[in-house]
């Protein structure tokens, strides 16, 4: 395992970020990541956890399978603005050059990360996903009031005929989720989820929601937490039985989980614009998660010829 992550940095935080810690990156990967530094004087000034991925010939530095978000770690000395901002730029660029070879990166910075001109100033783009949250310091009823009519009464009238549990038996939820994608074969990487639900649970920084009926589980999501945040991390359902009443309700009591521990409920992104809009009704506020890339020559000629054989792909960036 690499040197430990924890390094003050210009996006301040009072402990890590779930995704940001040694034990995630060593959960997620299988021990296979490394760290990029920056020293002065001895002193580790900058850091980077990455992994590098092959496809098709390329080398690739992407964030690792679910994992959301990961910010360059960078220590500024106390200085007028202007000052700060031109260290930072100097140490970021120092960084991202002791990366090993690579033909693209894309990074997605924590939210509120202050490295977004930074990155511009060094030629990479910067473009931006979302996420939605809850609003600071929400009370159960002011969310509940701040959803959609049509929404409460969905929430209302699922929890009439499902119950809700918490439980941390994960072979349920990945029967769940084998079940979900019937005879085709399921695209997740159920190793790594075992490797990271474990590793969360080992810190009392997960748990499983479960509605059920009389036939036994019908959705269920995974939970993950640290100091500020409670992430929807993954979901499945049985869409004959859950409907549209038990995805939201899992959503609704994923809420109240974050907002009983006085954290910030984080729905953890969205994969088409139809859920953007489901979670929007929930009363939640989009938040905005920058992108960071960069491509080689190859990779901007391998994109190229990719999206001419696919002219109709929606997506920005060529996945790692």
């Amino acid at each position: 395992m690499p040197p430990s992550l924890r390094l003050q940095d210009n996006d301040a935080v009072q402990t890590e970020p779930l995704f940001q810690t040694d034990w995630w990156f060593d959960a997620a990967t299988g021990g296979r990541w490394d760290l990029a530094t920056v020293q002065r004087d001895g002193e580790v000034v900058a850091s980077l956890p990455f992994q590098i991925k092959r496809r098709g010939g390329l080398r690739f530095i992407a964030l690792p399978r679910y994992t959301r978000t990961v910010s360059p770690r960078l220590l500024v000395p106390p200085g007028k603005p202007v000052t700060r901002l031109g260290r930072s730029i100097t140490l970021l660029g120092e960084l991202m050059s002791s990366l090993p070879p690579h033909d693209r990166l894309e990074l997605t910075l924590t939210p509120g990360s202050q490295l977004e001109f930074p990155y511009v100033a060094l030629g990479y783009l910067v473009s931006h996903n979302f996420t939605f949250v809850t609003q600071p310091h929400r009370s159960e009823d002011e969310a509940w009031a701040g959803m959609e009519q049509k929404t409460r009464n969905v929430v209302a009238s699922a929890a009439k005929r499902l119950s809700v549990e918490q439980h941390s038996d994960l072979g349920r939820f990945i029967a769940l989720a084998r079940a979900e994608r019937g005879h085709a074969q399921s695209e997740h990487d159920f190793p790594a989820i075992k490797r990271i639900f474990e590793a969360c649970s080992a810190r009392a920084q997960s748990v499983i929601l479960s509605v059920r009926d009389e036939q036994g589980d019908a959705g269920a999501c995974v939970l993950v937490w640290d100091n500020e945040r409670v992430y929807h991390w993954l979901s499945a359902r049985a869409p004959a039985r859950a409907g549209t009443g038990g995805g939201s309700l899992l959503v609704w009591e994923g809420i109240k989980f974050a907002l009983q521990r006085g954290l910030t409920y984080d729905a953890d992104g969205f994969a088409t614009t139809q859920s953007a809009l489901f979670l929007m009704r929930f009363g939640l506020e989009p938040l905005a998660r920058p992108v960071v890339s960069r491509g080689s020559r190859a990779w901007r000629f391998a994109f190229l010829v990719r999206t001419a054989l696919s002219p109709n792909r929606d997506d920005l960036f060529y996945r790692a």
